[in-house]
């Protein structure tokens, strides 16, 4: 198979430029905290759900190497390379502070103590079915 999409997900001091940044480098030192800067998804696959298959696999690889948090970056007005703020509200990202022009959105762990919980992932087939949301009681 040809790559048709990747996600840069590593630990936040691996993104020097991010940390040092006066908008969005952390406000606290906290150990553990993830973030996933950036999309990338070939036109001829997109509209199929590989975002958002690319995030569920980018939040799994941060929980399975020990991430305490995941944070990402996406524009308040527009998707761009760094995600739409529907996708990762979606995807149980809650917002932390605006910057910018952006939002902070941040994905807490079940097991953190707050109450975040992170829908089933659904495969690129269902990604495109129009199907209603369901209510919770």
């Amino acid at each position: 198979g040809v790559p048709v999409g990747w996600v840069s997900v590593s630990p936040q001091e691996d993104f020097g430029q991010l940390v040092r940044s006066k908008h969005y480098g952390p406000v606290a030192d906290e150990e553990g905290v993830w973030s996933i800067v950036c999309f990338h998804v070939h036109p001829s696959a997109r509209h199929r759900g590989l975002a958002k298959a690319l995030l569920s696999a980018a939040v799994d690889h941060a929980l399975s190497r020990g991430a305490s948090a995941i944070e990402a970056y996406p524009h308040e007005r527009r998707a761009d390379y760094m995600g739409s703020a529907e996708m990762f509200q979606a995807a149980g990202f809650r917002p932390v502070r605006a910057a910018s022009v952006r939002t902070i959105v941040r994905y807490l762990p079940p097991h953190s103590g707050q109450s975040t919980s992170r829908p089933a992932a659904r495969s690129a087939t269902q990604s495109r079915r129009r199907t209603p949301p369901t209510r919770r009681e």
